[in-house]
């Protein structure tokens, strides 16, 4: 009825091996408890990704520090020392904003990690 064509088990990845001839080879079994090791690991990486999202500092980390020095900028008289001091709020106000943006980007691409990752449904 039909011809049957034979296709070097070598040649495919596992999962077609699989489908086509229903069998792995040896090096096609060893790759997959490979893999099955490095999933047994995704935990760990979740631990991780956990732990770095924590490590980003607060939206008004530096709050108290510009609060302060405005405290003494209010005290000052006009003059080269508040005019300094005006400064000093405004670039470390520019400073928060832009590490709240790097912050903010940081903790969205973790997400998008562990999205990823619970997609494969490897936990």
């Amino acid at each position: 009825c039909c011809a049957q064509i034979y296709v070097d088990p070598h040649s495919l990845t596992a999962e077609e091996n699989y489908r086509i001839n229903g069998v792995l080879t040896t090096f096609q079994i060893e790759e997959c408890l490979d893999a099955l090791e490095s999933v047994e690991r995704i935990p760990d990486i979740d631990s991780h990704i956990q732990e770095a999202s924590v490590q980003y500092p607060e939206e008004d980390f530096l709050a108290d520090i510009i609060s302060n020095i405005q405290t003494i900028a209010d005290r000052l008289r006009k003059g080269d020392n508040k005019d300094d001091l005006n400064e000093q709020i405004e670039a470390l106000t520019e400073l928060q904003s832009s590490v709240n943006q790097s912050a903010e980007q940081g903790r969205d691409e973790l997400d998008k990690a562990r999205k990823e990752m619970e997609a494969m449904e490897l936990w």
